[in-house]
């Protein structure tokens, strides 16, 4: 299962902006793990900068280009 975060319809988290990326990132379920990775935008997880593929855990804080968003697992 993945999740776009970006401007393009096809995104589940749709971003806002003239200048926002078409595809800004994408939210990666592999079995009982999910990953960020950015794609055309910045991406932080707890204030550090993901150049790559990052493994989320509960309660990370996921910023992408300006918006902020908060991963929990139920």
């Amino acid at each position: 299962m993945t999740t776009v975060i970006g401007k393009t319809d096809t995104a589940q988290i749709r971003l806002r902006g003239w200048f926002k990326p078409q595809m800004a990132a994408t939210i990666v379920r592999n079995g009982d793990s999910f990953t960020v990775s950015p794609i055309d935008g910045t991406v932080d997880v707890n204030g550090e900068r993901v150049s790559n593929r990052r493994e989320l855990s509960s309660g990370d804080l996921i910023t992408v280009s300006g918006l902020t968003l908060e991963f929990r697992l139920s």
